[in-house]
């Protein structure tokens, strides 16, 4: 979508009166949308994480614990992963095709972005469905997200569900502004989410966009900017190995599987 098409559609939907009456019975209760970790700064930089990147996949089952597991439980806070009520209920990332586009090169970063954090969840489940998060991995590549959209996100499978998507950066504006004008929907409060100027940097690996949605139709939206998501970075190379400790760490205290 060009910038300016999103402006325009931006202003047409910026309220939430009930105007516009949505067509959709099923949504998501909460959207979490992340960027996949380091790749190499070179015009070859390969399909897979920096060691930088791979510290941050470890770090951000963290920030899961830290952050996103409180927020979908009204803030508080519990010992362990499977003290919680409201966990992650699926995970979408991309295809790694080549989108159809002539010599672009496979991606599997979204996917090792995520792995750690799956990993986790499933040595937590202890065979209790409710606190596995799958991985979904979609057909559809990075450039495809409204098939994401549309197939996916707003299906009866995942009525009220809590949904992380992990993404290429590029689309990711496109990708939120999508969701959350989906089929009557409009943007309702917003924090750091603007359509004219809402960017994602391409040295930002860290951000986290996350979508509220409401009765009245309205889809809430906030931007945790780098300085925000405290314990997701890895600012040095050497820095990964510590994540990894401390993933273990986590991972230890929170699975009976040692």
């Amino acid at each position: 979508m060009k910038l300016n098409k999103l402006i325009i559609t931006f202003v047409l939907v910026t309220s939430c009166t009930g105007l516009f009456a949505s067509s959709t019975k099923y949504y998501p209760s909460t959207i979490y949308i992340i960027r996949h970790a380091c790749k190499l700064e070179i015009s070859k930089h390969g399909p897979s994480l920096t060691p930088k990147g791979l510290g941050l996949s470890f770090n951000f089952p963290q920030y899961y614990v830290n952050s996103i597991l409180p927020d979908l439980n009204n803030g508080e806070s519990k010992n362990k992963i499977s003290d919680y009520k409201n966990g992650l209920d699926v995970i979408y990332v991309t295809n790694p095709s080549d989108s159809g586009k002539k010599n672009k090169a496979k991606s599997f970063r979204e996917i090792q972005t995520v792995s750690p954090l799956i990993t986790l969840l499933y040595a937590v489940s202890n065979n209790n469905k409710a606190m596995k998060a799958p991985l979904i991995q979609d057909p559809y590549a990075d450039n495809n997200y409204k098939k994401l959209v549309d197939n996916y996100i707003f299906s009866k499978e995942n009525n009220k569900a809590n949904i992380l998507i992990c993404w290429n950066h590029k689309n990711i504006p496109d990708l939120t502004h999508y969701i959350a004008t989906h089929n009557g929907f409009s943007i309702g409060i917003t924090k750091g989410f603007e359509a004219n100027k809402f960017e994602w940097p391409k040295d930002d690996y860290t951000t986290v966009v996350k979508l509220q949605f409401k009765k009245n139709k309205c889809a809430n939206i906030t931007v945790y900017k780098q300085s925000e998501t405290y314990g997701f970075t890895t600012p040095t190379n050497d820095a990964y190995l510590n994540a990894f400790k401390q993933y273990l760490l986590l991972y230890k205290y929170n699975s009976s599987i040692n």
